[in-house]
């Protein structure tokens, strides 16, 4: 804090500064130029008032800060665990030597670059939930949000919600060898 005497017209003027803080760190000062009265209470009070406000300024700071980095490392956490549900749900990990598989496999290489919104038909047991993630993340909404929904049983089917209004289907047989993930 520093005081600074100056005439001008024959009035004091006060420089009145306080420190801006956050986590121990100098970020600036909050200043003003104030005309004294020959009041000292009025001297305190407004270095009292200053430093609240730097005070809340300080404070605002460290909050924008760590709101700041918290969604740096969210953005991160996203990134990497879209990497990771890529690779996992990724065609290529699907077993499945069959010819009824291959079909299905040629099926969906051709229908997931579509904007389309997909129907997944089969019997229970098929591998329809294992072939939807990766029909998404084959498909040029891979960054976007996945959904499937399973529809009536008369369907029997599983949805994979996209933006477009027209619907491909797909028909997952069932194969002759296991279905999974390795």
């Amino acid at each position: 804090m520093s005081h600074t005497p100056e005439k001008d017209s024959g009035k004091t003027i006060a420089f009145i500064g306080v420190p801006i803080k956050a986590a121990n760190e100098t970020l600036g000062v909050l200043s003003i130029d104030r005309i004294m009265d020959n009041c000292r209470h009025r001297f305190d009070h407004d270095v009292r008032i200053l430093t609240m406000v730097a005070n809340l300024v300080g404070q605002s700071v460290r909050l924008q800060r760590m709101v700041a980095a918290e969604h740096m490392q969210l953005l991160e956490d996203k990134k990497r665990l879209k990497k990771e549900l890529q690779g996992r749900y990724n065609l290529d990990n699907v077993i499945g030597i069959s010819k009824a598989m291959q079909e299905v496999f040629a099926q969906v290489h051709q229908s997931a670059p579509s904007r389309s919104t997909m129907l997944l038909r089969g019997e229970s047991g098929t591998g329809k939930e294992v072939i939807a993630p990766a029909i998404h993340y084959l498909s040029p909404r891979k960054d976007g949000p996945f959904s499937m929904g399973w529809r009536g049983p008369a369907l029997s089917g599983l949805s994979v919600s996209g933006q477009a209004r027209v619907a491909v289907a797909l028909t997952v047989k069932p194969p002759a060898t296991c279905l999974g993930f390795r």
